[in-house]
């Protein structure tokens, strides 16, 4: 973002991070502004500034160790001690959807690293069990999620959670991913754990995709998870980057959310979200411009 220098004393970053509200159409992030420098000009200086996420307190800030489980955990209580690591006024907090809300026991000396920050080895642990880690717009949360709730092949008959209207988008672009489609995949743990043949049903199960083997796959529910995860990168996509208005009825398109997408005939097509950047410039004919840009997976039969 760019600041008039009147602001400076507001994103000093000299001794600490600055923590930030960023509002747009009644939306809210929250910011640590790392750095800051000057643009001074004839009669006019500003101030550039740069920023991540809270959660990235959980990152270099945070500090490195290294681990070894021995004993058995869920792997939200792992995932938790890892918060714990660092001490703060407002700790944060997960919000956990992978497999479920108390996530899977994962037995002993099941899972070990090296020098790892904490949201590294939280990552891990989603990962390994075909989830993602993202950061809450405003909030000291982390949100542990499927990276594919449903898989492409059962998308054309969900509700999708929001919707876009063709006359919303302002550009569009598209282009095809195609992939070998594969029907069965062997997820495996590392250490302790199973080994599970995972096969899309309705199919003979005969075409294999590249194994998976991580420190999670330690009971049904993970190895279901990250079977769905890997089968699901395969197989005929289109990938639509389309931008819109920040609308406020829609409001950010976050990612690994169904879509309902409408076609310049009107046609509807249920997609899956892949990611979003959010840009708000100033425009002297017509001020503050804002926009969202966001990637659709569309899944071709």
């Amino acid at each position: 973002a760019s600041l008039p220098f009147t602001e400076e004393t507001k994103v000093n970053t000299d001794d600490e991070y600055v923590e930030v509200e960023l509002g747009l159409n009644g939306f809210i992030w929250r910011f640590l502004i790392e750095s800051n420098t000057s643009n001074q000009q004839f009669a006019s200086t500003d101030i550039q500034v740069k920023g991540r996420s809270v959660t990235a307190m959980l990152a270099e800030e945070a500090g490195t160790r290294s681990y070894n489980q021995t004993i058995s955990a869920s792997s939200v209580q792992l995932a938790q001690a890892e918060l714990e690591r660092i001490t703060l006024t407002t700790p944060f907090a997960l919000d956990w959807t992978l497999v479920d809300q108390i996530g899977w026991n994962v037995p002993t000396n099941a899972w070990s690293y090296m020098d790892l920050t904490p949201i590294k080895a939280i990552q891990e642990i989603a990962e390994g069990a075909g989830g993602f880690v993202s950061s809450h717009m405003s909030e000291r949360k982390l949100l542990i999620q499927p990276r594919y709730a449903y898989a492409p092949w059962e998308w054309a008959g969900l509700t999708p959670e929001i919707s876009v209207t063709f006359n919303l988008i302002l550009t569009r672009a598209r282009e095809k991913d195609f992939k070998h489609e594969y029907n069965a995949v062997t997820v495996s743990a590392e250490n302790q754990g199973i080994q599970a043949v995972v096969k899309r049903e309705g199919t003979a199960g005969d075409k294999m995709a590249p194994p998976a083997v991580t420190p999670f796959i330690n009971s049904e529910q993970p190895a279901r998870t990250m079977a769905r995860a890997e089968l699901s990168k395969y197989g005929k996509k289109r990938m639509y980057q389309d931008t819109i208005p920040l609308h406020p009825e829609i409001g950010v398109i976050l990612p690994s959310k169904m879509i309902g997408m409408q076609d310049k005939d009107l046609s509807v097509w249920n997609g899956h979200t892949y990611g979003t950047a959010i840009t708000a410039n100033w425009d002297s004919q017509s001020g503050l411009k804002i926009r969202q840009t966001f990637t659709v997976e569309r899944y071709i039969e």
